[in-house]
């Protein structure tokens, strides 16, 4: 079962039927017997779950490749190593089902093939085994060969679609944009953003942003903002944060930021630029907290239930 509504496709859920399984029938024939596996997405793939191997979760490498298979207690299920056409150099085909690029939904057969939506790739000649649809250009020299795998720069670029390939500095960054708000004592500014956040991924959710700053500010505006920030994903701007900001403007205010996401996987920087109604000026240096709106949703509905089965037990 695939999710073709996203713009990088994802499996939802696979059943594997190997010859043999089964039991019996009257007529001594095998009757199949499938194991289904379902696969749980956030920022990407992130986890599979089956009857045989319960919960594992997927960890991936700076191009989008499973490096590490962990079960629920974090404990290693499965390790691998790549070349960098992705010929495995430790680790075994068939134990999962996403490996090359697995983040992009690039799946790994058990016979080393790895289907990229349009086409199939053989790692082990470093080629597409039928031609691009995609007849590629003069100006490219390389682009003419129609079975080579990302005209033969594997460390740059990146081919989940069969299709073309897509440079890997450009699979990092986010964009949000929203409504934000700022109150100002005349020595400390508080303010907070509510904004609709996407990645590359195609991984959409509403971010809200709490900050303090000290700085010279006295009043209320509100206004919207834009930001871009090199995160790979929406997962980097969570937490604890850091952003220094100045605005000015005597009929409107209008506002840059710079701000620093410290998470356990890098440093990542960002700048927005907002507008607000009014006039003033105002500079802050100051901490941050970034968290989802399904956050808190979740937390309000575990509430309301926890309330409503507090009232009508069960009887």
């Amino acid at each position: 079962m695939v999710n073709s509504v996203e713009e990088l496709s994802r499996t939802l859920m696979a059943t594997e039927i190997k010859a043999g399984s089964g039991e019996a029938t009257a007529n001594n024939e095998t009757s199949p017997e499938g194991t289904t596996t379902y696969f749980y997405y956030g920022n990407g793939l992130l986890a599979q779950e089956n009857a045989q191997e319960g919960y594992l979760i997927y960890h991936f490498n700076n191009v989008g490749s499973t490096n590490t298979v962990t079960d629920e207690n974090g404990k290693v299920k499965y390790s691998y190593d790549y070349n960098p056409y992705g010929e495995l150099t430790k680790g075994s085909y068939g134990q999962v089902m996403f490996l090359f690029n697995g983040q992009y939904g690039v799946v790994s057969d058990d016979n080393g093939l790895y289907y990229m939506r349009a086409r199939y790739y053989n790692v082990s000649i470093k080629r597409f085994i039928n031609q691009d649809i995609v007849t590629g250009n003069f100006a490219e020299s390389q682009s003419l060969n129609r079975y080579a795998y990302v005209e033969g720069n594997p460390v740059s670029y990146l081919d989940p679609f069969g299709l073309e390939k897509i440079d890997t500095s450009g699979l990092n960054g986010t964009f949000e944009s929203g409504v934000q708000g700022n109150i100002g004592t005349g020595i400390f500014t508080i303010y907070g953003q509510v904004g609709q956040a996407k990645d590359f991924r195609g991984n959409k959710d509403i971010l809200i942003t709490l900050g303090f700053g000290v700085g010279p500010s006295i009043g209320v505006s509100g206004g919207i903002f834009r930001s871009i920030t090199n995160a790979p994903s929406i997962k980097e701007l969570l937490g604890d944060g850091y952003s220094v900001g100045v605005s000015a403007g005597e009929v409107a205010v209008a506002g840059v930021d710079y701000s620093i996401m410290q998470t356990d996987s890098g440093t990542y920087h960002g700048v927005s630029e907002s507008i607000s109604g009014g006039a003033g000026a105002e500079i802050h240096v100051g901490p941050s907290y970034t968290f989802k709106m399904s956050d808190i949703l979740e937390k309000v509905l575990d509430k309301l239930i926890e309330w409503y089965l507090d009232e009508h037990p069960y009887q």
